[in-house]
């Protein structure tokens, strides 16, 4: 699914699937004002934000971290 610059609207869409299923989730967000209000709601559904470096996750600092590529992974 390509989702160019639509994110918000997708998670919102699947929120209840995500709470239910707690999925892996892969976005590339641009930095934009959507980028902060999509990683917001995925935080607020129990995920936390990482990035990978040579195989490894590593927890961002999202105010920090301006890549695009983000990993959400649930924190249960």
């Amino acid at each position: 699914l390509i989702a160019e610059n639509s994110e918000l609207e997708i998670i919102k869409g699947a929120e209840q699937t995500i709470k239910r299923c707690k999925p892996f989730i892969y976005c590339e967000l641009w930095d934009n004002n959507k980028r902060n209000e999509v990683i917001r709601l995925i935080k607020s559904l129990g995920y936390e934000c990482y990035f990978r470096v040579s195989g490894e996750f590593i927890i961002v600092d999202i105010d920090q971290y301006r890549n695009r590529n983000l990993f959400f992974i649930p924190n249960e």
